[in-house]
């Protein structure tokens, strides 16, 4: 069964395993480079700052046409003063107020009274009026009282210096 002629029998050649560096150990690789985080986190801030930056021109700018718009809370049609006299008791000027909310929600009124000389060279004091909240079209009185005591002599005029509305809430 053999042939004489060929004394040993070959088998297929199997290719060799990769061989291992000396000391048994694979070739060291260097692992991938990681990404630097702080450029990130710089980017990150330099964001947040060019959006606080112009929320505070913003908020800034806003102010400052409110006050160049003179403020627009005033309604000076909405007050008017009823009566302006010297507290006979106190010797306080006092002057009282008729609102009506000429707008269509409920308000808040803040009303800021000048008390002065007839002739108006002198000023006697500042007298305020508060109103929580009165409803559309509806008509209240309040007394603003003022703190410097005038001579039973002297007259009073009152002025409204600033009637400001705010939607109540």
């Amino acid at each position: 069964m053999t042939d004489p002629q060929q004394p040993y029998q070959q088998y297929p050649q199997q290719p060799y395993p990769p061989q291992q560096p000396y000391g048994g150990h694979p070739p060291y690789q260097q692992p991938p480079k990681k990404r630097k985080k702080w450029p990130f986190v710089l980017l990150g801030l330099g964001v947040l700052m060019v959006v606080m930056l112009g929320g505070c021109i913003a908020l800034i700018g806003s102010a400052a046409e409110e006050v160049a718009n003179g403020r627009p809370l005033e309604h000076p049609e909405d007050a008017a003063i009823a009566t302006c006299e010297r507290d006979a008791v106190l010797g306080l000027p006092k002057a009282t107020v008729t609102v009506t909310n000429r707008s269509s929600e409920a308000s808040t009124y803040t009303i800021r009274v000048s008390f002065q000389s007839q002739d108006g060279t002198v000023q006697h004091g500042e007298g305020y009026a508060a109103i929580g909240r009165l409803e559309p079209a509806q008509q209240t009185t309040q007394d603003a009282l003022g703190g410097t005591q005038i001579p039973a002599e002297q007259t009073v005029a009152c002025v409204l210096s600033s009637v400001q509305r705010t939607a109540a809430l």
